[in-house]
């Protein structure tokens, strides 16, 4: 009778062996990966660190940080901070509680629930590009609705036109698309949350105000923190509705950083420029992403702390 013994050495190359079938399976969809966001990044880096002039790319010369270092000494740059800041801040801020409030409506109300969450799909789906051409449209001076029903009530502007008026009238249309965004996320908390405390509440004689503060506000903090986030992201790069809507203008009263990239890169042609300037981006909104979960972390074991 053979018996078959498994030396020590043949036990560890069958263990690495089974180790490195995942890997196998994954490698193709990993080569993909890298080719397609690896390999732009690292040439967008490399651009970042010369003069590279689109129109003349033999005459590339290596500028070190030299890109990096003119934002900061341009008074435009520094105008694009405050508008992006303006933007982000101003729609971020009011679609997390708008998009919270209208979920807790829609969480409580029986009627049409269906009717009215399918209803909410419909801006989120729509490519920013349809977003900015239709509510270019509705602001039309000449034939625009918004217009129209405006000078109804004898207020009249210029919207779009208007170097006061047009960062205010691009931001409308972020809260339109994006707000039921963040309202289908936190339906999505809300249909989650234990009913053990709202019972509990209940019976203690809590009125709808302490419930909300104390309960559902703290239990709902993930969610509204994960689209906190997502919004911040998105609204902080944002290009095409404002690029359709106003270009940048009028001047450059609506000119975010992402319109300033483009701008740099294919209206002036300084690709060095511009590639710096993607690169700042993505450094910032990585840096204000990780610090949102850290806090977010930090929260939790707090909690989890005190609970214990």
């Amino acid at each position: 009778m053979l018996t078959t013994t498994h030396t020590p050495g043949h036990q560890r190359r069958s263990l690495i062996s089974e180790r490195m079938v995942p890997w196998l399976f994954l490698a193709p969809g990993l080569l993909v990966i890298l080719a397609l966001a690896l390999y732009p990044f690292l040439y967008a880096l490399s651009t970042s660190l010369h003069s590279y002039y689109l129109a003349n790319p033999a005459g590339s010369r290596w500028v070190g940080f030299d890109n990096f270092t003119a934002f900061f000494r341009d008074n435009n740059f520094w105008d694009n901070v405050t508008t992006t800041i303006r933007y982000v801040g101003v729609a971020v801020g009011i679609e997390i509680p708008l998009g919270f409030g209208i979920a807790l409506l829609l969480h409580t109300q029986t009627r049409f629930k269906l009717v009215w969450r399918a209803a909410l799909i419909i801006p989120v789906t729509l490519a920013p590009v349809v977003v900015g051409a239709l509510w270019k449209f509705m602001y039309n001076n000449q034939f625009g609705i918004i217009t129209y029903l405006t000078g109804l009530v004898g207020f009249e502007s210029l919207f779009l036109g208007g170097p006061n008026s047009a960062l205010w009238s691009i931001i409308v249309p972020e809260i339109w698309q994006w707000t039921p965004f963040v309202t289908l996320i936190c339906l999505a908390g809300l249909a989650t949350l234990p009913d053990e405390p709202y019972e509990a509440a209940a019976v203690d004689g809590a009125s709808a105000w302490q419930i909300l503060r104390y309960i559902t506000l703290p239990l709902m903090k993930p969610f509204l923190t994960i689209a906190f986030v997502l919004r911040l992201i998105t609204a902080y790069k944002v290009f095409d509705p404002i690029y359709l809507m106003t270009g940048g203008g009028p001047g450059i009263s609506t000119q975010v950083l992402s319109i300033r990239v483009y701008e740099l890169g294919f209206a002036t042609l300084q690709m060095g420029r511009a590639s710096a300037l993607a690169l700042l981006l993505f450094i910032v909104a990585t840096l204000l992403t990780k610090f949102v979960v850290l806090r977010l972390l930090e929260s939790r074991q707090d909690d989890e702390g005190r609970r214990l």
